[in-house]
């Protein structure tokens, strides 16, 4: 472990771009909430308390396109279908411990009792960051109008 707080391997979509998605962007401000460190998948496994696992918590993944690169070992908490069905072989490489809602539940065939809620609806009791109301209204656009 590195400094005073665990870290675990994980990702979120575009974790390296200068422009990310909002969603996913939220990974690494949830888990410092919750007390740990998102650590990058290249650090060494001796260093996060999940060697040769890959946490994803945000985002519509668990598809065949964004799955395979993040490696053979993934845990899910909290990610989303995006439309797009992943192999057999794919969500063997998984184990969930949570999903966005009742339709990735469904549409992937994962058992009725499988836990759900996105894990971003956690930050508002985790956090303290407390915004002044400013009367004015706040737009965030999708990741594909960044343009």
């Amino acid at each position: 472990m590195q400094g005073s707080r665990p870290s675990v391997r994980g990702f979120y979509w575009r974790e390296n771009q200068l422009v990310g998605n909002l969603g996913d962007a939220l990974a690494p401000i949830l888990l410092d909430a919750l007390g740990y460190e998102l650590s990058p998948r290249t650090r060494p496994d001796a260093t996060v308390l999940n060697p040769g696992r890959c946490l994803i918590v945000i985002g519509s993944l668990l598809n065949d396109y964004d799955l395979p690169p993040l490696g053979p070992s993934i845990d899910v908490w909290g990610c989303g279908w995006k439309g797009i069905y992943p192999s057999r072989a794919t969500l063997a490489t998984l184990r969930i411990h949570a999903v966005r809602g009742p339709h990735t539940i469904a549409r992937l065939g994962l058992p009725a009792g499988t836990p759900l809620g996105d894990p971003v609806l956690l930050l508002p009791r985790l956090t303290m960051r407390l915004i002044p109301p400013h009367g004015r209204t706040v737009v965030v656009p999708h990741i594909s109008r960044a343009r």
